[in-house]
């Protein structure tokens, strides 16, 4: 089993194609979904981690969790699908969160009520019949029949109910909030709660933290002429145009009520805006010409240079999309993929991908007095409608505009055959996952969670086996499949501040008896609760932090092992 190139699930190698997408299975034994999250790594999956009177609270991207002030055990976890509201009580003078619990099960419990129900009247339309033979009195019978109708339509009634909650995940999800129960906990902060602000500030941050992961947060889209400026956010870099990304989480930006956004470029002057960050604030788009610097500017243009080198590689695999041809542009490359456009700067760096069926238009503009040429493709994006790329062709030649609008017959095309809208995950270029000394002492900073998992792969590969990574989207408790000729290993992989608790480590073990796997490996570059020890320490190899430091170290020849 692996994963197929073109759509990411799971395809049997003695199946010639993908029951998901259609594509020719391909011969080799591994593909890797080599991915990124098209935010800024550097974001990365904590939220926020205080010390409150019950013990440390913790927020990720899926969940609140409550741990013991020593972070060694797990006291509470809350899904955060499954939190009514989130609010500072002035009564409790505490953060009061309310959610919801045992959905799951109360859905459960619910079909074996209507399963009863309906076998109860099988069995009453059974008895119902035999009495209608007995009966002699046409009255009697009368009534029967009407009893059997009756009996009949509840039945008809409750079958297309039940085929309905089981096959539809919609009405299923719907329920399982109706018929959960109410729960509420107070996290108070401790007597002389020390920081750099007022205990008041802490509750409203982390009020809007997690109501900002209930909501899902808005996002923040910024281009440029020309294309590859720096975008910082309240002073920290967060990635080059054009850029897409979920707007951060920043203290500032929260009691402040707006972000400050810079966009810098080396020789060029600097521009500043502001964004609201109110959580019922919109997607915001901003698109800028810059403008050339008359004098030079050797020390603002050292700072943006140093903020570019802390950014991540954005190149990217152009092989893992299926480009079938490219076209060369004036500062800009556009390769045909199976299913989507992608884009890049003649650097190699990724600009743009464009799924086929998300396009709306496409239209060749000749531009002013015969000059350069444009292919302008307006497509859709998440929570952007109408997004606009100018894909500028040099000369004024008519060879040079039949180019273009053959161009823009060819995208048109696609467009009309494909119900692919949304864009694959970055195919992330393979010198991203060359790891040298600094990420091991930074412990994998500049990765993010999925990529990762990516480099746990990379690392049981290194050992001799052959490996299947799990697509991103789905998250079953398993990250990684390794196979050797003396075991198959089911891997998860974590990568966080967050330790983690004997629940995720249960998930892995139960998956692991469905998967037949002969041994289970746990990793994280944080640690584990003590209950996690405790419990599972036999069951399954649990790598804490050092451990998975010494463990990559070893890929590093120049890095002492252990070190």
């Amino acid at each position: 089993m692996h994963l197929c190139s073109g759509c990411g699930e799971f395809a049997m190698e003695n199946h010639r194609f993908c029951f998901s997408c259609g594509l020719p299975v391909p011969a080799s034994d591994v593909t890797y979904p080599v991915s990124a999250e098209d935010t800024d790594a550097r974001i990365g999956c904590l939220d926020r981690r205080t010390l409150f009177e019950n013990g440390m609270l913790v927020l990720l991207p899926g969940r609140l969790v409550l741990y013991s002030a020593d972070e060694q055990d797990e006291i509470v976890r809350i899904p955060v699908d499954g939190i009514e509201s989130c609010r500072y009580s002035i009564v409790r003078r505490g953060l009061e969160v309310k959610y919801r619990i045992n959905g799951t099960e109360n859905l459960a419990e619910s079909l074996a009520k209507k399963r009863a129900r309906l076998a109860d009247l099988k069995a009453q339309n059974l008895e119902s019949h035999d009495t209608l033979k007995s009966t002699t009195s046409r009255d009697q019978q009368r009534t029967q029949q009407d009893h059997i109708s009756e009996i009949d339509s509840e039945t008809e009634s409750l079958s297309r109910e039940i085929d309905r909650l089981e096959s539809d995940p919609t009405l299923q999800r719907m329920l399982r909030r109706d018929l959960a129960d109410a729960k509420k906990e107070v996290f108070k902060l401790p007597k002389g709660f020390k920081s750099g602000i007022s205990p008041r500030d802490e509750y409203r941050i982390w009020e809007y933290a997690i109501n900002r992961r209930i909501r899902g947060p808005a996002r923040l889209k910024i281009d440029t002429v020309p294309h590859g400026a720096v975008i910082s956010v309240n002073g920290t870099a967060v990635g080059a145009t054009p850029m897409l990304i979920d707007k951060p989480l920043v203290d500032e930006a929260v009691l402040e009520g707006k972000y400050l956004v810079d966009v810098c470029m080396e020789g060029y002057e600097p521009e500043k805006f502001e964004v609201s960050s109110g959580l019922d604030s919109n997607n915001t788009y901003k698109q800028f010409k810059l403008s050339a610097r008359s004098d030079p500017d050797y020390t603002a243009d050292k700072l943006v240079e140093q903020m570019r080198s802390g950014l991540a590689d954005r190149r990217v695999d152009l092989a893992a999309y299926g480009t079938m041809q490219h076209v060369q542009g004036t500062d800009t490359t556009l390769y045909l993929g199976r299913e989507q456009l992608v884009i890049t700067a003649k650097t190699g760096e990724l600009l743009a991908e464009i799924p086929y069926g998300a396009i709306n238009d496409v239209a060749y503009d000749k531009g002013l007095f015969g000059g350069s040429k444009a292919v302008r493709i307006r497509y859709a994006q998440q929570g952007f409608s109408d997004s606009v790329f100018d894909f500028w062709i040099e000369g004024g030649s008519d060879s040079t505009a039949e180019r273009s609008e053959m161009l823009a017959d060819i995208i048109m095309d696609k467009n009309r055959y494909s119900h692919v809208r949304h864009a694959m995950p970055h195919m992330r270029h393979a010198s991203h996952y060359n790891i040298g000394l600094q990420d091991v002492e930074d412990n994998f900073f500049r990765f993010t969670p999925y990529e990762f998992v990516i480099l746990v792969a990379r690392l049981f590969e290194k050992r001799g086996c052959k490996v299947s990574v799990m697509p991103q989207h789905v998250d079953s408790g398993m990250d990684v499949m390794a196979v050797s000729a003396e075991r198959t290993t089911a891997i998860q992989a974590r990568h966080g501040q967050a330790r983690v608790g004997a629940s995720d480590i249960g998930k892995i073990l139960e998956l692991n008896r469905a998967l037949g796997a002969d041994a289970v490996v746990a990793i994280t570059t944080s640690d584990f609760t003590r209950q996690a020890y405790q419990m599972h320490g036999d069951a399954a190899e649990l790598w804490n932090g050092q451990r998975v430091r010494d463990e990559f170290a070893s890929m590093i020849h120049d890095v002492p092992r252990g070190q």
